[in-house]
């Protein structure tokens, strides 16, 4: 079962008042009490596996979200980059008795950090100067005013791939409105064609819209602009909407 090792992480002056308190997780491992040996091998083998992988040496900052942000990361770090994953402080408890069941927060490690504490703000551009990309799933102008939008990011790191997800862009008459999976997939005329002939459609779970039309895409954008930054050794911003990957 998926499972999480734990390790606590201090940037800044490490506390919560600071702005972050930080931990270690690999999604596939239990915790070293629980540990047995066959599980050491197995996570010798899968870390040879990721320094293998083709995106190995490559660092990503992956801002908590659901749905396709997360799957997105996973993929990328199946494929051995290494991802730091930036969750809300009140997520990083301390407790590392409980294993972490959510396969989509695999192989990569994590910390807690309070994006509304200048300090935590501060701790995020400072993870960006070393990293090659970040991807978000927030709505448009959230992390703009949360201080690590784009532009405060790249001025950081002019390498720097900034990924961004939504469900409807960042500009136009839907772009602050709600939006979930079935919406996306239904307006886009996915959804008309599952199911069968003369039945309504059958929703298929959030496989299409979050993890093929969005997350898969979103992570096939980021290697993408990854290869163009080096090669130009200019980075850039890249928005992925999911009504508009959809209908591709």
């Amino acid at each position: 079962m998926p499972g999480a090792e734990a390790e606590l992480l201090t940037f800044g002056a490490g506390s919560r008042e600071a702005g972050c308190v930080g931990r270690q997780t690999r999604g596939d491992r239990v915790s070293g009490a629980a540990r047995a040996g066959h599980d050491n091998e197995h996570d010798r083998h899968e870390e040879r596996e990721r320094r293998v992988g083709p995106l190995h040496g490559v660092k990503i900052i992956e801002i908590a979200g659901i749905g396709p942000g997360p799957f997105a990361a996973m993929m990328l770090a199946d494929m051995g980059a290494e991802v730091i994953r930036v969750d809300r402080a009140q997520s990083v408890t301390g407790d590392f008795s409980r294993p972490n069941l959510d396969v989509l927060n695999r192989g990569r490690r994590s910390v807690g950090v309070d994006l509304k504490n200048p300090d935590g703000v501060e701790t995020v551009l400072r993870l960006v100067e070393q990293a090659d990309a970040l991807i978000e799933g927030f709505r448009p102008g959230v992390t703009e005013r949360l201080g690590i939008g784009p532009d405060t990011c790249m001025a950081r790191n002019g390498r720097l791939v900034y990924g961004r997800m939504t469900g409807w862009g960042q500009e136009g008459p839907y772009a602050q409105a709600a939006g979930h999976d079935i919406n996306y997939i239904a307006l886009a005329g996915t959804l008309a064609h599952l199911g069968r002939k003369g039945e309504k459609p059958t929703p298929p779970l959030n496989l299409v819209g979050d993890f093929g039309g969005g997350g898969m895409l979103l992570a096939f954008g980021v290697a993408c602009a990854l290869v163009e930054a080096g090669r130009s050794g200019e980075g850039r911003s890249s928005t992925l909407r999911w009504s508009t990957a959809l209908r591709r």
